[in-house]
């Protein structure tokens, strides 16, 4: 059987003078009761960048400008071992975007400090490549995730 690969966002908002980052509180579906990014799936014939930008608004009220996506993540989960959810991850600052910060029905944004990160309330993966996210340092990961969100297989590789 060949696996199915579907396209994903996830966008990072960086308040570089106060060293902080813009997370949502997932409040519904996959990743529902965990601190994240942006994003979600990018629709059938949509720009990834352009599928970025319209979560990122959805979720937080947020516009943003974006620069070419520095990492892909692979995800997939051992329910659906045969789908990977690939991710564009993107990262950009405060000061590239405009708007009111907003909670909407799937998010609940707040700040946190780059340093003060709620690790244990977010996916498993995220202490592992946070870092370099932070630093725009480019790479590729793959990870396979049980139904209690712990990392059985992980992989990362600086490009």
């Amino acid at each position: 059987m060949s696996k199915t690969i579907k396209h994903l966002t996830l966008t990072f908002i960086i308040n570089e003078d106060k060293e902080e980052i813009l997370l949502g509180f997932k409040k519904r579906g996959l990743g529902q009761g965990l601190w994240d990014g942006f994003g979600g799936k990018v629709e059938q014939s949509e720009e990834i960048v352009d599928a970025a930008k319209r979560e990122v608004k959805e979720e937080c009220g947020l516009d943003v400008e974006l620069g070419k996506h520095f990492a892909t993540i692979d995800y997939s989960f051992t329910k659906n071992p045969l789908e990977i959810q690939r991710s564009f991850v993107y990262r950009t600052t405060i000061a590239k975007s405009s708007g009111e910060i907003q909670e909407t029905e799937e998010m609940k944004p707040q700040w946190w400090s780059m340093s003060q990160l709620p690790y244990d309330r977010m996916w498993a993966d995220s202490e592992q490549w946070y870092s370099l996210m932070f630093k725009g340092t480019p790479f590729t990961a793959e990870y396979l995730f049980d139904d209690d969100n712990h990392v059985i297989k992980g992989n990362l590789v600086l490009i």
